[in-house]
This record gives structure tokens, C-alpha cells and sequence, in this order.
């Protein structure tokens, strides 16, 4: 299986390793934040909330993770819930009412909370210590 890999070259043992380009950028990107090389810029975008009924649902795949693109009645702008963050978004169908908080984005808004419910961390916890055991057997190979 091919892999990707990217190493700072100042700080040689910050060293990221991905699947694919974006992934192994992306490793990179979370690797310069927590090691302080790099610092997180404020996010100043306001956070919507907006409670309407789902008028069109569709599916996509970001990075290998799930996302679920809904419009609101009311409103032309797209939301994007990644089913990594709200596995409850696949019980939803048109016509069924739900509350967002959002913020908006270029091409799509980027949803913060469904129905009130906040991002669900412990999946995003497994998917990281998936990604440093995997690491981890790469560089004792």
C-alpha cells in the first residue's frame, strides 16, 4: 500500500504520514499546531443558528468521511454535517424540522451542532488514535 509522508525540515522529528496527499497534509497541519510551530488563527466567524425543515439531503465523502449536505426551508445556503461529528443526521429525512448552529463558509456552511447536540468527540478520539497506532507500526517496521 502506498503512503505518503511529510517532515518539517527544521524540526526534522515532526514527521507526518497519510494515505493520500490531503491526508498526510492534513496530519502534517495537526502535527505544526501541537508542536506550536504553528499557531491556530481565530476563527472570527459569527455562529448562526437557524431551525427550519429539511427541504433536500445529499451524500458525499470528504477524506474518506461522510458528509451529509442539507438545505433548509427559508433559506438557498448548504449545510455541511459530517456523520463523524452527528451520526444522527442519517435519521433525518425532507420534510423533518431540525435546529443548526452554524458558520458560514464559501461553498457550504460548516454545522457546529445538531438539535443542540455538539460535535461527538469520542469519535473523533478514535479516528485519531486509530491514525497514531498506525503511525506508530509504520515507523517500527
Amino acid at each position: 500500500m502506498k503512503k505518503y509522508a511529510m517532515v518539517n525540515v527544521q524540526k526534522y522529528q515532526v514527521v507526518a504520514i497519510g494515505n493520500t496527499v490531503s491526508e498526510c497534509e492534513e496530519n502534517y497541519n495537526d502535527l505544526m499546531y501541537e508542536s506550536g510551530i504553528k499557531k491556530q488563527a481565530e476563527d472570527t466567524r459569527e455562529v448562526k443558528t437557524l431551525a427550519s425543515k429539511i427541504t433536500k439531503i445529499a451524500q458525499g465523502v470528504v477524506d474518506g468521511d461522510s458528509h451529509f449536505y442539507i438545505m433548509l426551508e427559508g433559506s438557498d445556503d448548504i449545510f455541511d454535517v459530517s456523520v463523524v461529528d452527528f451520526i444522527d443526521i442519517i435519521k433525518y429525512n425532507v420534510g423533518d424540522t431540525v435546529t443548526v448552529e452554524y458558520k458560514e463558509g464559501e461553498r457550504a456552511n460548516s454545522v457546529l451542532s445538531l438539535n443542540g447536540e455538539e460535535p461527538d468527540q469520542k469519535a473523533k478520539e478514535t479516528k485519531k488514535s486509530e491514525a497514531e497506532s498506525e503511525e506508530q507500526t509504520l515507523s517500527e517496521e
